[in-house]
């Protein structure tokens, strides 16, 4: 069922989507199909390009492979080679709870302990600033981007997913979650949202947000979805795991640097951070 209050839209498991951007979508089934090819291969060869400190203890890296840091409140941009692009900082010192930069010129900064959402371009400038207040969204937990226009917010009292969009007016409520169980990320690829229970894998909504699949890969931190592809940092092991869930089948990439604190690909490059410092490598069979 569904029905209407004050430009706010709540569900019960049905919402009919608009056609998304097909561009950028197509740029990334292109970027990720690459990886899993490259990793499917017997042998690799690695390049260490650069290597360069960072005060962090993780990083993410978007599709160009420039690299993002976070220190407390705040932000900063690396390229590929290691260089210092721009940073951010927060008011009042409050600190970045997450980032996502599924799309670069749209980066997302979640801000917990005020309760807001600020968006900034692909040079770190502020472009709008979102208080979850204004939604009656008191508890948020997680946040992602939206190819739809808006975001995400997972909200952690009600267990349910809120979808605001990208003028604020509409905002849809999924209300059919477990509150047995706890996500630890939430992200949109390709017209699906991906939400990931470490304790039991990951839940696979499609357009309609319908449960569509079941992935039971467990104890998962952190994930790189691209496509069919859900790639992440095996840290026990210090290699990434590379999961199909069409094929359903498991590729697991040696790292050349072991012990390892985390790792991503984006393309051929293979970026590792360990001890604070961020090794950058091109890969090849």
């Amino acid at each position: 069922m569904n029905f209407k209050t004050n430009n706010k839209y709540y569900i019960s498991g049905n919402f009919i989507t608009n056609n998304m951007k097909k561009i950028l979508i197509y740029l990334i089934i292109t970027i990720l199909s690459a990886t899993f090819v490259f990793a499917q291969q017997d042998s690799l060869s690695f390049k260490l390009i650069t290597r360069f400190i960072i005060d962090a203890n993780n990083f993410k890296t978007d599709k160009q492979g420039n690299i993002y840091v976070i220190n407390n409140n705040e932000l900063k941009k690396y390229n590929n080679e290691g260089a210092f692009l721009n940073s951010f900082s927060t008011e009042n010192n409050y600190k970045i709870t997450s980032i996502d930069i599924s799309n670069p010129l749209k980066i997302m900064l979640f801000i917990e302990t005020s309760n807001n959402i600020i968006f900034l371009n692909q040079t770190l400038n502020k472009i709008n600033n979102i208080f979850l207040y204004n939604h009656d969204i008191y508890s948020p937990q997680l946040v992602c981007n939206s190819l739809r226009g808006g975001f995400y917010i997972y909200d952690n009292t009600e267990y349910n997913v809120f979808y605001i969009s990208n003028n604020e007016k509409n905002q849809i409520k999924i209300d059919f979650f477990n509150n047995n169980f706890q996500p630890n990320f939430i992200q949109e690829d390709n017209n699906k949202l991906y939400l990931n229970y470490p304790d039991t894998g990951i839940v696979v909504l499609n357009n309609f947000f319908f449960e569509e699949n079941f992935i039971p890969i467990k104890e998962i931190r952190n994930a790189q979805i691209k496509e069919n592809n859900i790639s992440f940092f095996d840290k026990k092991t210090s290699q990434i795991v590379i999961y199909n869930s069409k094929k359903k089948n498991v590729y697991k990439l040696k790292l050349p640097i072991k012990e390892s604190d985390d790792a991503r690909i984006e393309q051929d490059l293979l970026f590792i951070l360990k001890k604070k410092q961020i090794f950058i490598y091109q890969f090849w069979k």
